[in-house]
């Protein structure tokens, strides 16, 4: 597992899917603002990203753009605030991210994206 590697693009999540990703040895980049994840997106391979639904200098999709276009096999899952109207899940998967799930997040949350996302991309290998 330790070839996955994760993107957080967040300037509120609090360290969760780090030390969640961490203690399964896989690496993680942190970041605050759109602008930076682009930079890192075109600089790195990443499998995943989870990013907040709103950010400084933008959005999700902003960030799913960029992946799409230099890593089209990237995951991107979407941190919406708890109780928000701006943001929803289906909003989300209709913009293409692989799926969304509440912020703040717990660890169980990351687990489970992650493997998903990890079963969903060794299935592709297969093929």
């Amino acid at each position: 597992m330790s070839a996955w590697r994760v993107l957080v693009v967040s300037d509120t999540e609090n360290g969760t899917i780090s030390d969640t990703l961490l203690d399964w040895g896989i690496h993680v980049t942190r970041c605050r603002r759109v602008s930076e994840a682009n930079k890192i997106l075109g600089q790195q391979t990443v499998a995943q990203v989870f990013c907040d639904a709103k950010l400084p200098d933008g959005n999700y999709r902003d960030v799913m753009a960029r992946a799409r276009s230099v890593q089209p096999e990237t995951r991107v899952v979407v941190l919406l605030p708890n109780g928000s109207a701006e943001h929803s899940f289906q909003e989300a998967k209709l913009a293409g991210a692989f799926d969304s799930i509440p912020s703040p997040v717990g660890r169980p949350d990351v687990q489970w994206e992650v493997l998903q996302a990890i079963r969903e991309s060794s299935q592709r290998r297969a093929v």
